[in-house]
C-alpha cells in the first residue's frame, strides 16, 4: 500500500490483509488511549507508571501496521501519543524526540491539527524546563494559529488558552515578587 492509496482515505473499503492491518492498528491505538486516560487519574506513582508502560507498549504495537500501510498520518499520531506518555513519565528527552519526529511527519502531510499538537507538546517541555518560557509561548501561539486556520475552537479553548494563561499568571507573579 502506498501513501497515496485511496483506501487509506476510507479504511472500510479495504479488504483482506489491509483490513486486518487497519484493525490491528486501531485496536492497539485505542488500547493505548484508554490506558493513557486511566493513567492520568489520581493514582499513586507506581500504578501510574505501570499503566503508562502498558499504554506505551500498546502504541508501539500500533507502529508496525501503520508503517506497513505507509500512513504518515497514523505514524505521526502514534508519535504524538508516545510523546505524551513520555512527558507523563517524566522522560522529557524521549518525549522531545517523539514530538520532533511527529512534527516532521505532520509538516510533510500538512496536517495542521497534528502540527499544533506537536507544538503544544514542545511548548509544554520548554515550559517545564523552566528557562524556555519565551519558546513555550512561541510554540503555543503557533499552535493557536494553526487551530484557528482549521477552526478547531475547542482545541484553542481547552488546550492553548489555559497554557497561555498559566504563562501570563507566572510572569505576573514574577513581576510582583
Amino acid at each position: 500500500m502506498s501513501p497515496d492509496d485511496p483506501e487509506l482515505a476510507n479504511p472500510f473499503r479495504m479488504s483482506g490483509a489491509k483490513m486486518l492491518k487497519w484493525r490491528l492498528y486501531t485496536a492497539a491505538l485505542n488500547e493505548g488511549d484508554c490506558l493513557r486516560e486511566i493513567g492520568r487519574k489520581e493514582l499513586d506513582l507506581e500504578t501510574r507508571g505501570l499503566i503508562f508502560a502498558q499504554a506505551e507498549a500498546a502504541y508501539q504495537r500500533a507502529v508496525k501496521p501503520a508503517l506497513e500501510m505507509f500512513d504518515v498520518r497514523w505514524i505521526s499520531r502514534i508519535r504524538l501519543r508516545l510523546g505524551d506518555i513520555k512527558v507523563l513519565l517524566g522522560q522529557t528527552d524521549e518525549a522531545l524526540d517523539f514530538y520532533k519526529k511527529a512534527l516532521d511527519d505532520a509538516i510533510k502531510i500538512d496536517h495542521k491539527l497534528y502540527i499544533g499538537w506537536a507544538y503544544i507538546g514542545l511548548g509544554d517541555i520548554a515550559l517545564e524546563s523552566g528557562d524556555n518560557r519565551a519558546r513555550a509561548r512561541k510554540y503555543y501561539l503557533e499552535a493557536r494559529e494553526l487551530y484557528l486556520a482549521v477552526k478547531a475552537v475547542s482545541n484553542i479553548r481547552d488546550q492553548i488558552e489555559p497554557r497561555l494563561a498559566r504563562l501570563d499568571d507566572d510572569e505576573g507573579r514574577n513581576d510582583v515578587g
